[in-house]
This record gives C-alpha cells, sequence and structure tokens, in this order.
C-alpha cells in the first residue's frame, strides 16, 4: 500500500503533486572517488518501489508493481503513463520507453476489465426520446410482412430449431437452405416465401458429411428442378467450422459474460454476399459460452444473434438440442418445455420449431418400417398457429412430408394400394382374405389381422373400395362423369 495522503481528496492532483507526495526526489550528491561518474539515484526505500533502483532483472516487475499500485488508486491512466516514465528515468540502465508504455497499457485494460468500479464513465440518456414519438407509426400504414416460409417462419427474426442429437435438424436446416436458395418447397409441405441467400455455419459435421447430404438432395430434387444446380450456385454458401473457437460470448475470470469479438468479424465476412436472407448457426452450444443453465448467460447470446440479424435483415436460426426429458417418444416433454438449458432461450427467439422422433400414437396405422419425425411450431410470435407436420426420413435421409409424400403410408393407404396392385396382376380377394394373407406376423402390411380389418373397413365407409361378389374393389381414384339423365350415351 503506498503511503499517500492528500489534504484535500476532492482536488484533482497533479502529476508533479503526486511526485512530490510520493518523495519521488533525486539525490543531487556529486560523484565520489570510488564510483566515478553515475547517473542520478533515488534514495533507497525498501518499503516504496517509487523511491528504489532495480537492478536488470528485477525492473520490470518492479515496474509492474509501481503501475499497478497507482491503477488500484484509480489515477487516470496518462497520469500512470507519466509518473511510470519518470520512474524508469530513474534506473540504470532504463527500460525501453515503448516497454513502459505497453505495461502501462496492458495493465490499464486488466484493471478495468477485473475492476469495472474503478474505470465509471458519466451517465449518459438511454436514446433521445425523440426517436421514441409514435407520430410517424400514426401517419403512416405499418410495412406488410415478409416472409422466409410462407405463412410459416418470418424474415428478420431471430429463430430456433431444437431437436435431440442425431434426429435430423442439420439435413432439415440443409434443405431449408435449397429452398431459401432455389425456392423448392421445404419438405414438399412448406412454401418458399423470398428467395435469397442462404449462408449455414455448421460446427459439428464435416464439410465431406455435408458434400454427401447436399449430393442426396441435388439427387432426390434435379429430376424435377433440372435448375437447381445453377441457383445453389448463387444463393448458398456452407461453411464447416469444426475443430474451432466459434464463441460469440464467453465467460470471464469474475463469473459475468462478456460478447467476443465472433459476431463483428462475421459481420464482415458477410459484407459481401448479396441478398442474405438465411444465417443458419448449429450447433448452439459451440456459438455460446458461459453457463447453459444462466437465463443472463443465455441472454447475452441471444443478443449477439440479435446483433447478426439487426446488421444483416436475415433471418437468424440457431439449432439447439432438446432435454433429456423430452427424447422418450411415449412420455418425452414437448413444446416449448423440451428446450435444453434455461428457458431464457426460447423467451429471446421469435420463432420455435421442435423435431422429435414421431409418438406412438402419431404412428398408429402407419408403415412400420418408416422413420417419422414430428415437426410442431411450439413458438411463433408473428403467424397464427400451424398443426404439427409428420416427415419421413427416406433411406437417402432426404425428409419429406407426410402429406406430400405421394407414397402409401397409412395402413389404409397401404391396403387400398394392395388392392390395387393385386387386381393388377388378375388377383382379388374378400374382406377376410386380405386380413389372413397380408395381416398377421409375418404379412406384408406389417400390420396385426385387427388393424388390417378396421383398415378395411374404413375404406369401405369412405366409400374408396366396394364389394363386388364377395371381392374387394378399388374405386377409381377420380369420380367418373356419368352422362345426365337427359344424354345420350355413346
Amino acid at each position: 500500500m503506498l503511503p499517500i495522503k492528500f489534504a484535500d481528496p476532492s482536488r484533482l492532483y497533479s502529476s508533479g503533486d503526486l511526485k512530490t507526495q510520493l518523495r519521488l526526489v533525486v539525490t543531487n550528491g556529486g560523484p565520489s572517488a570510488s564510483h566515478g561518474t553515475r547517473p542520478p539515484q533515488l534514495a533507497v526505500h525498501e518499503d516504496n518501489p517509487f523511491l528504489n533502483s532495480y537492478p536488470d532483472g528485477e525492473r520490470t516487475a518492479a515496474l509492474t508493481k509501481v503501475v499497478g499500485d497507482l491503477l488500484s488508486k484509480s489515477h487516470p491512466v496518462d497520469m500512470v503513463h507519466q509518473i511510470a516514465l519518470d520512474w524508469n528515468a530513474r534506473q540504470s540502465p532504463p527500460l525501453d520507453v515503448d516497454k513502459v508504455r505497453r505495461t502501462v497499457e496492458s495493465l490499464a485494460k486488466t484493471d478495468a476489465r477485473n475492476h469495472p468500479e474503478r474505470h465509471k464513465v458519466p451517465l449518459t440518456p438511454l436514446f433521445d426520446i425523440a426517436d421514441a414519438n409514435i407520430d410517424l407509426l400514426l401517419r403512416t400504414s405499418p410495412p406488410v410482412r415478409r416472409w422466409l416460409l410462407s405463412g410459416m417462419l418470418p424474415l428478420g427474426i431471430v429463430g430456433m430449431i431444437v431437436a435431440p442429437g442425431g434426429t435430423g435438424k442439420s439435413q432439415f436446416v440443409l434443405q431449408m437452405g435449397v429452398t431459401v436458395a432455389t425456392g423448392i418447397p421445404l419438405c414438399d409441405v412448406w412454401q418458399g416465401g423470398e428467395r435469397g441467400t442462404a449462408l449455414l455455419l455448421l460446427a459439428e459435421d464435416e464439410i465431406d458429411e455435408v458434400h454427401r447430404r447436399l449430393d442426396r438432395i441435388i439427387t432426390e430434387l434435379s429430376p424435377s428442378h433440372p435448375a437447381m444446380a445453377a441457383d445453389l450456385r448463387k444463393g448458398l454458401f456452407i461453411k464447416s467450422l469444426t475443430a474451432s473457437n466459434n464463441l460469440m460470448t464467453r465467460a470471464q475470470r469474475r463469473g459475468d459474460v462478456e460478447a467476443t469479438d465472433y459476431v463483428d468479424r462475421l459481420l464482415l465476412t458477410v459484407a459481401g454476399i448479396p441478398d442474405l436472407k438465411l444465417i443458419v448457426i448449429d450447433p448452439a452450444s459451440r456459438f455460446r459460452g458461459g453457463d447453459e443453465n444462466a437465463a443472463d448467460d443465455t441472454t447475452r447470446f441471444i443478443e449477439q444473434l440479435e446483433r447478426l440479424r439487426h446488421a444483416t435483415g436475415a433471418t437468424v436460426l440457431v439449432c439447439h438440442h432438446a432435454n433429456k426429458a423430452s427424447m422418450n417418444p411415449t412420455t418425452g416433454t414437448r413444446g416449448q418445455a423440451a428446450t435444453r438449458g434455461s428457458s431464457a432461450m426460447t423467451d429471446g427467439v421469435r420463432w420455435q420449431l421442435n423435431l422429435s422422433p414421431a409418438t406412438k400414437e402419431a404412428k398408429v396405422g402407419l408403415d412400420a418400417s418408416k422413420h417419422y419425425l414430428s415437426a410442431e411450431l411450439t413458438k411463433s410470435n408473428y403467424g397464427p398457429p400451424i398443426d404439427a407436420e409428420i416427415l419421413i426420413r427416406k433411406p437417402n435421409g432426404y425428409l419429406v412430408g407426410l402429406r406430400a409424400s405421394g407414397v402409401p403410408v397409412t395402413l389404409e393407404d397401404r391396403v387400398l394400394q394392395l388392392i390395387r396392385d393385386e387386381a393388377a396382376l388378375g388377383k382379388s380377394y374378400s374382406a377376410n382374405q386380405i386380413e389372413n394373407t397380408f395381416g398377421g406376423e409375418g404379412g406384408s402390411l406389417k400390420a396385426g389381422k385387427n388393424s388390417v380389418r378396421k383398415a378395411v373397413n374404413a375404406l369401405l365407409n369412405a366409400g374408396k373400395i366396394r364389394r363386388d361378389h364377395g371381392k374387394l374393389v378399388a374405386m377409381p381414384d377420380k369420380p367418373i362423369n356419368f352422362p345426365s339423365a337427359a344424354g345420350s350415351i355413346p
């Protein structure tokens, strides 16, 4: 502790005043015969580093203590710098002046970070109150809502996709990137809104795996969309960021979380991307620091995503893992509560879609050999509620909506298709024969006999099949237009 006492604690003292108080007085005695000519030296005071001269190997440590002691008293950095230079001038030989400057700057930054209470700045208003005037809102019409997916995902928001690991969220966002770049409906279910450029930042998948997935998507879609490759070249950017530090926020030694320069660097990176509409961050855990269960730490991360959205105007989608309680397809937690960690994650985003294995109830009557996912919109601040969609994961990994798949997936669909296929081979069956031949263990319908019987009855009641001399006959897909009574039969 420095032995400094000021007569008037409220007064601002100059560096000269401080040096006087610190007794930084040079001894001006002449050179002795035994020592010859030497530079002026401070008198030795072992308890005060300001007043000592130090040999090689000790000066840097002494300078650090001198500067640290001054900063701990909340003295201005420029004053500390001047005193450090005066102290250094009395060393023999003195340290390099640039080294003194760098030491002061480094210690000042550390002190400001660890002791912000010493570096308080004058209070200023949060904003100009004129900016909160609503006169313009009253005199003009509001802008029309813009959509990235029509009626489903707005443009220019921060959203989140929540899913257990291995469910298919990376495949889903890759298909979404294709939709934004090409306009091809997402999973053959959701129509694209505004087309533009998509940037996917993938911190879990190597580029080779991304390559394989993208190739399978193109193979799936290109027969009906031959121009998609050209659209993808212009509108889809993908960067694998595995094995790299991608933290947008980082925990400090004092426990709180602060932003890194990551978003600023990312904004410099995307400045050259034309018409940027979508940025995907996958997954959140690779891009955020701090405690995942702490609301404050989570909010700091959301703020960085909001900065990215505000600066680009794009929709920013972050992929996040679901909690363990949501992973059981029978009893798992659903809805907004499926998010892992603090609920501030769900509270902070404006839109949330959950991907999860389809429940047992949702799969009743479906082909058990297929893999089903539930896509449930659990939060949408800017649109109407939307029913959950069942997605089928094809053998190639492509996700397609159950209703849009074009293949018989419900048991009723499969029974109807079976009757048609057998009729094409010249075969017909009664209801009991269908049940006993194709139902039960080992049957091609992969459903119990009782379930097959219910499916047949449902098809009969719906008018999709009829009995003809005891045999089941499928009705045409489209109704036949019979001539009116007044017309003639050709």
